[in-house]
């Protein structure tokens, strides 16, 4: 709409086309966006591409309304016969043409409104159309570019069409690593479950043990795991379709109502609820959990779907209690402390496989704590969340140079708990996190330790947006493998002792 108002302005020619997908229709901002284009009138091409899918199988009122058109006899046999009247030659297609106004109006009675939700927003409306026949869409095209006004062009489609493996599993191609193009099978499988399968299971659980526990997703119920939380428990499942800020809003509602709702997104998803957590949750101090996957960088999905902003938000907002876990077991002990917490809680979580070990943590107290795991006077290394890890690896190189080093394990990232640094006789205190530095982890220690003596040295993302690529070719490039980050801490310790 933005752009063809700026062609419209400066008096240009050619056509605004806007594509978008049935998922996505679901989302408020698209219907802000039509009340706008209907009552400006401005010309636009919609491409409403309807193939039943986003990520997971779509959901709700505006699916069910989609698949009317669809699947109604009644315009399926009004197509019928006015094809088979004309047929496909010249003499038909003229026919055909001129009976077009003739066939809106039999679509619009025989199928009681197929279309008229747009047509009543002042949008005109073509179609339903087969989106894989090249003729048909070629033609819509052409009548729509015919017409000084907004159109809407619906297409139906499939999901992985001409690819066997990915018309039978559509949800699963949405988004998949190296596979054999012969049988679809991944190639490579991971020896331990996923963070998200963790998750998924254990809400389960959770949910078999208290009926207060709902999920709520915003279609991504495959993505997240929650099918089987879903089947077990279908009144307590809440599925609202690719929109989030009702998610959030809605996750409100049911925390007021006496239930203790989970919403599970990706991180990267969540930012679009920034002002409903803020306002629906936080100011109301509602026991809402945010169960964020795919929290730091994700590695080939690319930049819109790097969770390396999620903590920068949540730091801004009052009550917010923020979880990272390094393992499957944190993982699980976080979602029960959440479980009883009664304010607000985000427990963010990495992409990717999720070990189980042997660490145990018996109490509430622990949770919410950095927990000193070794004392050093040389540097002292506080990471969160997985990089824990990548600590431990900077911690073996430096100690092989000879230099002593500590190392303090953060659970909780806001309230960000600092008694760890009381027993700190280290004069550089280093800080590694899977966030962008601009108001991340590192930021809010160096503040909290603004008026101490040490030094500190900050490792996470830029202020800039990270590109697709692997987890191994990123955390290189933008020097955060532990043997750059050891390199770097030894850099800043010989600058110090020459000066």
């Amino acid at each position: 709409m933005g752009m063809a108002c700026a062609r419209d302005i400066k008096g240009e020619d050619g056509e605004v086309i806007a594509v978008i997908g049935d998922g996505s229709m679901t989302g408020g901002m698209a219907f802000e966006a039509l009340n706008n284009i209907g009552f400006r009138r401005n010309k636009v091409i919609i491409i409403f591409n309807d193939n039943g899918m986003s990520i997971s199988k779509n959901v709700g009122g505006l699916y069910r309304y989609f698949t009317s058109i669809r699947t109604s006899q009644g315009y399926l046999n009004v197509k019928k016969f006015v094809k088979s009247k004309t047929g496909d030659s010249n003499i038909g297609r003229s026919i055909a043409h001129g009976l077009t106004s003739i066939r809106d109006d039999l679509k619009n009675t025989v199928m009681e409104g197929p279309g008229l939700m747009f047509e009543n927003m002042g949008i005109t409306y073509l179609g339903p159309i087969d989106g894989h026949d090249l003729k048909s869409v070629i033609a819509s095209l052409e009548q729509a570019k015919g017409l000084d006004k907004p159109v809407v062009i619906h297409c139906l489609t499939q999901k992985g069409k001409g690819y066997i493996n990915a018309e039978k599993d559509p949800g699963k191609f949405h988004g998949i690593g190296p596979f054999d193009p012969e049988t679809g099978l991944v190639l490579k499988k991971s020896r331990n479950p996923s963070y998200s399968h963790v998750m998924g299971d254990h809400l389960l659980e959770m949910a078999e043990k208290d009926e207060r526990v709902v999920a709520i997703t915003a279609a991504m119920g495959d993505a997240n795991c929650l099918i089987p939380f879903s089947e077990e428990f279908p009144s307590r499942y809440f599925d609202v379709g690719i929109a989030e800020e009702h998610a959030v809003t809605f996750a409100a509602g049911l925390a007021k109502g006496g239930m203790k709702p989970f919403v599970c997104v990706y991180s990267t998803f969540l930012q679009r609820a920034y002002d409903q957590m803020l306002e629906d949750v936080c100011l109301q101090g509602l026991g809402v959990v945010f169960l964020m996957d795919r929290a730091g960088v994700v590695g080939q999905d690319g930049e819109t779907h790097h969770g390396i902003f999620d903590l920068s938000y949540l730091n801004t907002m009052p009550g917010m209690t923020v979880l990272c876990p390094k393992n499957a077991r944190e993982l699980r002990l976080m979602m029960d402390w959440a479980m009883e917490h009664e304010g607000p809680c985000a427990i963010r979580y990495p992409r990717g496989e999720c070990i189980d070990d042997n660490t145990i943590m018996s109490t509430n107290e622990e949770l919410q704590a950095s927990i000193r795991i070794i004392d050093g006077s040389d540097v002292d290394i506080w990471s969160c969340g997985k990089m824990y890890d990548t600590a431990l690896e900077v911690r073996e190189i430096l100690t092989a140079k000879g230099l002593s080093c500590g190392l303090v394990d953060v659970k909780c990232e806001k309230p960000l708990d600092v008694t760890p640094y009381f027993d700190c006789s280290a004069g550089l205190v280093v800080s590694i996190e899977d966030n962008i530095l601009n108001g991340g982890f590192g930021e809010s220690l160096r503040a909290a330790l603004s008026d101490a003596p040490q030094r500190t040295l900050t490792f996470g993302w830029p202020d800039s947006f990270i590109e697709h690529g692997s987890y191994d070719d990123l955390f290189r490039k933008y020097g955060l493998t532990a043997d750059q980050i050891a390199d770097s801490i030894l850099k800043v310790i010989d600058s110090y002792e020459e000066n």
